[in-house]
C-alpha cells in the first residue's frame, strides 16, 4: 500500500477542483489512476461530459466547416437556392451533433453495462458512463490527428475522417472493406483497450474475463459501419 501513497494524495487533491480536466489528461497518461478516480466516485459526470462535449464539438466544428465549404463551392454553381440549402444543412448538423453525441455515449455505457450483466459481472452504470466519457478523449485525439493530416495533405474534404488505419494498406474498390479496415487503427485499439481495462477495473475482474462485456458494443459498431458503407454509395 505504501507505493500508492502519492497517487492517493493526488486523487484527493484533484477531487477539490479541476477533476474533469485532470481526468482527461490522466486517461491518456496514467489510465490506472483515472480508473481509480472513477471507482472512487470523485468525478461529476455532468462536468466531465460538458468538457468532453466541448472538446469534441470544437474538432467537429472545424471538420464540418471544411466539408461544407467544399460542398458549398459546388452548390454555388447550382444557384442561390442550393447554396442556401447547404447552409441550412450545416446549421442543422451542428445543432444536432451535441444531441447525437450524448445519445451515442449513453448507448455505449448501456452496452458496456449490458455486456457485464451477460458476463455475470456488474458495475455501476454511472461509473461506466464516466469511463465512456473519459475514453472519448482518445477519439478527440483521433479526430484531431486525422483533421490535421487532411489539412496538410489537402485531401478531398468529403472523404471524411477514416484514413489512418489498415485501409491505407488495402487497395480495394470495396467501400465495406475500406471502412471496416479503417476501424483497425492505433486510436481505435487504444480506445478499446481503455474500455476493456476500465471495465475490468470497475468490475473487479481480469481484462481477459472482461472481453465478453465489450461484445455488444463491438458487434453494434461493426453493424453500423457496414450498414453505413452499404447505404452510402446508393445515396451518392
Amino acid at each position: 500500500m505504501e507505493r500508492f501513497g502519492p497517487q492517493t494524495a493526488r486523487l484527493a487533491a484533484v477531487s477539490r477542483g479541476g477533476a474533469a480536466v485532470v481526468q482527461i489528461l490522466d486517461i491518456i497518461t496514467e489510465p490506472q489512476l483515472a480508473f481509480r478516480r472513477i471507482q472512487a466516485g470523485r468525478l461529476n459526470p455532468w462536468i466531465l461530459g460538458a468538457c468532453i462535449l466541448a472538446l469534441t464539438m470544437t474538432v467537429q466544428y472545424y471538420e464540418a466547416h471544411r466539408v461544407f465549404d467544399a460542398i458549398s463551392a459546388s452548390a454555388a454553381a447550382s444557384g442561390p437556392k442550393m447554396f442556401a440549402a447547404v447552409a441550412r444543412a450545416q446549421m442543422i448538423y451542428l445543432l444536432a451533433q451535441p444531441v447525437v453525441l450524448v445519445a451515442k455515449w449513453l448507448l455505449i455505457a448501456f452496452l458496456l453495462w449490458t455486456g457485464l450483466l451477460l458476463a455475470t459481472r456488474e458495475a455501476r452504470f454511472v461509473d461506466l458512463m464516466v469511463l465512456t466519457l473519459s475514453a472519448q478523449a482518445i477519439q478527440v485525439l483521433h479526430q484531431s490527428c486525422v483533421l490535421i493530416i487532411a489539412l496538410v495533405r489537402g485531401d478531398d474534404a468529403r472523404r471524411g475522417l477514416t484514413d489512418v488505419g489498415v485501409n491505407l494498406l488495402i487497395d480495394s474498390g470495396s467501400r465495406v472493406l475500406h471502412d471496416v479496415a479503417a476501424l483497425c487503427n492505433p486510436f481505435s485499439v487504444w480506445y478499446l483497450a481503455l474500455l476493456l481495462y476500465g471495465v475490468a477495473h470497475l468490475s473487479s475482474t481480469s481484462p481477459r474475463r472482461s472481453i465478453p462485456a465489450l461484445a455488444p458494443y463491438g458487434v453494434l459498431t461493426l453493424l453500423v459501419v457496414v450498414g453505413a458503407a452499404v447505404i452510402r454509395p446508393a445515396a451518392a
